[in-house]
């Protein structure tokens, strides 16, 4: 931990001195990956300390606000999270970004307490889910649910100490129809979301309603079938790894077949290997002593050998001088597995790491076709080569259709700079991050944190039915009882 924490202050101390790294994008990154780490670690004051220092370098950043206002949500802070949303509403600009703004802040106000802001802001997210450009039906699903919560919490507080002790709420009868309309309409979109259908049985149960009741309408939609739902699983196509060739491979750490798992449901792979100085560092892989460079070479020869025959395969070094051409630079489906194989066997150590460089030029060894392509970096450092940002030559590469995978030489916990550039770009391009360990060999270290979609759940406990059948108003205790519910 403290060798961490010096690094941690070495790096900070650097981006104070060195005019070269004051590019407030990196500086926010960095800082909301420590925030994704903290928070991953449960150290929840460490992950808003650092999410708030992200958005001080990048306001415009809904991403970075989103996950501020998250933790501020599992920490209990809802007027922390209310203000953050009003300070930075502006980085909310698309449409789907202002939906998403006004369905937070419901949730924000109805965790304080304010159910009448908080229906009021769901209502304003239902209106613009009508201009939405792609419907999501589990969002969707989560927001008529807290439309019907909110319609009931949204009463008068009153006294009446015959009843309780305490304030309660005075519920109107009438407000249970719609209610009950609302959580349909949440299970249209999303049958399996299972606190919309216990809000939904319990205010079935509360009191006897008739069907013609029930002919309140909600905003019809022409354009989306609620029947579709974005959180079904696809078949990856994923094929056993073929046997091994004769060629001697030493040095394969353990579930390398994950790897290779990920990479078979791509038509086209590009492998960035590092082949710079620092790869000749030791390592023990199997009771056995190599180099990093050993074993990405037999890595990247394993992979050649193992990966679906249907894909195309390029590759092309990083190393070298910084201005000298690579070692090693075969578009897609130039050579043969059995060359490529040949290639690789060949490689030799030296040189610099022009990662940003070879990182943009990748893309030339692609073809011009619709398939889906990948770029495999083996590596152990960032760019040591020129000017640039890693992370944007990487969101360039993703808008190109391409997504990035790294396979790291280096510890996450004492190498946070590389891993906030490595995070990054994995996240910006859709793809992962594997830790080549010597213990326990590939470990996927990739963080994602989505924003996660809240569905209130309407409280039972407490709640005395003896007055449902007999007036017209019933009174119970209902405080504010959010469950967070988080889809990956």
């Amino acid at each position: 931990m403290l060798i961490k924490n010096i690094l941690i202050i070495v790096f900070l101390f650097a981006l104070v001195l060195n005019p070269d790294s004051k590019d407030k994008e990196e500086r926010a990154y960095f800082y909301f990956y420590k925030g994704k780490v903290a928070r991953e670690s449960n150290n929840l004051n460490s992950a808003i300390n650092n999410y708030i220092r992200a958005i001080k370098y990048e306001p415009s950043n809904t991403n970075y606000v989103m996950a501020l206002v998250q933790v501020y949500f599992e920490t209990g802070k809802f007027e922390k999270a209310q203000k953050i949303l009003e300070t930075n509403h502006s980085s909310f600009k698309n449409e789907t970004e202002v939906f998403l703004l006004h369905f937070i802040q419901g949730i924000a106000y109805a965790c304080n307490g304010e159910h009448n802001k908080s229906f009021k802001k769901f209502k304003q997210a239902e209106i613009l889910s009508l201009d939405l450009p792609e419907k999501d039906s589990t969002i969707l699903s989560h927001l008529y649910n807290n439309l019907g919560c909110e319609k009931i919490l949204d009463q008068p507080v009153e006294w009446t100490p015959t009843l309780e002790e305490h304030p309660h709420l005075t519920i109107s009868f009438k407000v249970f129809p719609r209610a009950l309309v609302y959580f349909r309409e949440a299970l249209i979109y999303n049958p399996d979301n299972e606190i919309a259908l216990k809000n939904l049985n319990f205010t079935k149960l509360y009191c006897d309603f008739s069907e013609e009741n029930l002919t309140i309408k909600t905003i019809q939609r022409t354009d989306i079938d609620p029947h579709i739902h974005n959180n079904q699983k696809k078949d990856l196509n994923i094929s056993k790894p073929s046997q091994p060739p004769d060629y001697k491979i030493r040095n394969i750490p353990e579930k390398t077949g994950q790897v290779v798992d990920i990479l078979n449901k791509y038509d086209e792979i590009v492998l960035l290997l590092d082949i710079s100085d620092s790869m000749d560092t030791e390592l023990e892989i199997k009771n056995s002593t190599s180099t990093r460079f050993d074993v990405m070479i037999d890595l990247a020869k394993y992979l050649a050998s193992n990966l679906k025959n249907e894909i195309s395969l390029g590759v092309i070094t990083v190393g070298s001088d910084c201005e000298t051409k690579p070692d090693i630079n075969f578009k897609i489906g130039e050579l043969s597995r059995e060359e490529i194989t040949e290639r690789i066997d060949s490689l030799k150590i030296g040189g610099f790491t022009p990662l940003n460089s070879i990182l943009s030029y990748s893309i030339n060894l692609f073809s011009d076709t619709a398939a889906k392509k990948a770029i495999l970096l083996c590596t152990d450092g960032l760019n040591s080569c020129g000017d640039g940002n890693t992370c944007e030559i990487a969101k360039y590469l993703y808008n190109q259709g391409i997504n990035i995978y790294i396979l790291s030489f280096l510890m996450e916990q004492n190498n946070q700079k590389e891993y906030s550039v490595f995070d990054c770009v994995a996240n910006i391009s859709e793809g992962q991050i594997y830790e080549i360990e010597a213990s326990t060999g590939i470990e996927n270290k990739t963080i994602m944190f989505d924003p996660p979609f809240y569905s209130l759940l309407i409280p039972t406990e407490n709640i005395d039915t003896s007055y449902c059948l007999q007036q017209p108003r019933l009174r119970c205790t209902l405080p504010c009882n959010p469950t967070f519910k988080i889809d990956n």
